[in-house]
């Protein structure tokens, strides 16, 4: 291992906006690809337009390995922010970040929404600090 603090990157951000019509309910979605050598470092998922399922409606969001690493159950029913708990993972090679929307009742006829992720990718220096 080299240790090298002069070494700094710009955090990439990926936003996906999202309607309840994208996905089927307890079904992981593929929403974002990330390079391998990424970890996810912040971010949100924002309910913009409230889903109205009969009883009610959640999401998680996860990556391939874990449906719910960086948020579990978020009320979809409610138009609000949910930070991201990122927990400094290395995503692998070919895991995606996923989103599972669970409804309960009937169909919803409306929800949307906007999730974005912010990541480093490891061993990457954009510039150097003198």
């Amino acid at each position: 291992m080299s240790i090298n603090t002069a070494e700094r990157q710009y955090p990439l951000v990926a936003i996906i906006d999202f309607t309840y019509s994208d996905f089927v309910s307890g079904t992981a979605k593929d929403v974002l690809g990330l390079p391998s050598d990424a970890i996810v470092i912040d971010g949100h998922i924002v309910i913009t337009t409230a889903f109205n399922s009969a009883t009610s409606d959640s999401i998680n969001v996860g990556d391939t390995d874990s449906a719910n690493r960086y948020a579990n159950a978020v009320n979809a029913q409610s138009a609000a922010l949910t930070a991201l708990g990122p927990d400094g993972t290395k995503l692998g090679q070919g895991k995606k970040i996923t989103m599972t929307w669970t409804g309960a009742g009937a169909a919803p006829t409306a929800g949307a929404g906007r999730l974005v992720v912010s990541y480093v990718r490891a061993g990457r220096a954009n510039e150097n600090q003198d």
